[in-house]
């Protein structure tokens, strides 16, 4: 009944908005605030817990950014949609990209950046990889590659491929 009385209120608030029709303001009050809350007879199972929800809707928003961005990159080299980035091809390609980096040290570097330009990604979308691929309680597999590997060299490298 509550939620139902907050669906019309939204369709009300619609009206109101979409035709200028303030004298339905009391109606809307009713159908969004004082009917639900009557209904619920002022209980709410459980805490309601904003700021997690709003931190969680915030990073939900950020991650479906970096694979709209992402898929943008790789629509000439891929044929998936934005949610197959997410569920098929992110890990895999981190994968690839990172895997060369790890067993071959410096020797991977062209390898790695030959991945990248294959699929139309730039530097910043391998950090995007990163994020969209790992679980929490996951480790950065960045973290296990040398220093030397992953800055310099594999930025310089990345420079350089950019401006030819």
């Amino acid at each position: 009944m509550a939620s139902d009385s907050i669906s019309l209120g939204d369709l009300v608030d619609a009206r109101i908005r979409g035709s200028q029709a303030w004298n339905l303001l009391p109606i809307q009050a009713m159908y969004s605030s004082v009917i639900p809350g009557q209904a619920m007879a002022g209980h709410v199972a459980g805490q309601i817990q904003f700021p997690g929800w709003l931190g969680k809707n915030s990073r939900a928003g950020k991650l479906q950014r970096l694979g709209q961005e992402i898929h943008a990159h790789t629509r000439l080299s891929t044929s998936g949609s934005k949610s197959s980035i997410f569920l098929d091809y992110a890990m895999h390609l981190r994968d690839a990209v990172v895997h060369p980096l790890l067993t071959h040290k410096a020797d991977g570097i062209q390898q790695s950046l030959d991945i990248l330009e294959s699929y139309h990604l730039l530097r910043e979308d391998l950090d995007s990889l990163l994020e969209l691929s790992l679980w929490p309680g996951q480790r950065n597999p960045m973290i296990l590659i040398d220093s030397k590997v992953s800055g310099h060299n594999f930025i310089s490298s990345i420079l350089i491929l950019l401006m030819l």
